[in-house]
């Protein structure tokens, strides 16, 4: 089973609502490997009803963004793909981050996989670009509370942030 290397930086991480999904062992394996920077400067935001944070694929524009390197096996990467909705919503690419404590085998540049939203509102980018997330600043709700919060709508919430030239082909019983 091959192990990959994804760098997260909003609900995924350390004591935010969808952590429980990289501490599930029935979801796959996951080995914290350290806190880490981009190297590339990205715009972190937060929009739609539920806070969610999404990095935008605008690299050279916004900051360095803070979160976290785990290394992953395949059935976890499946499973943050289906959180993300990759690639229908996000997108996984390879970026590069910045280890930023500990002794990380004598390089602290590492390439890790990144969610990046290809596909948004230009109006996004006149939001406030973040350099860290933090739910409980945010109070961004987990996915299983947007679920729940959702029972009466006909789509999945992220159609709030998608560019009007797509629609959203997942309903609500697909979250």
């Amino acid at each position: 089973m091959c192990k990959h290397r994804v760098f997260v930086y909003g609900t995924l991480k350390k004591s935010q609502p969808n952590h429980n999904i990289v501490t599930s062992t029935e979801k796959g394996t996951a080995t914290f490997i350290g806190e880490a920077v981009t190297v590339g400067l990205w715009p972190l935001v937060i929009a739609t009803e539920y806070n969610i944070p999404f990095i935008l694929d605008k690299i050279g524009q916004g900051n360095r963004i803070h979160g976290e390197v785990y290394e992953i096996d395949d059935k976890m990467l499946g499973s943050f793909d289906e959180l993300e909705i990759h690639p229908t919503w996000y997108c996984r690419e390879l970026i590069q981050v910045e280890l930023t404590g500990g002794n990380n085998g004598g390089t602290n540049l590492q390439e890790a996989w990144c969610y990046l939203l290809k596909d948004f509102k230009e109006d996004f980018l006149s939001l406030p670009q973040l350099d860290c997330y933090d739910s409980a600043v945010y109070k961004t709700v987990s996915r299983l509370e947007a679920k729940k919060k959702n029972q009466h709508k006909d789509t999945y919430p992220i159609d709030a942030v998608i560019s009007s030239t797509k629609q959203s082909p997942l309903k609500q019983n697909e979250l």
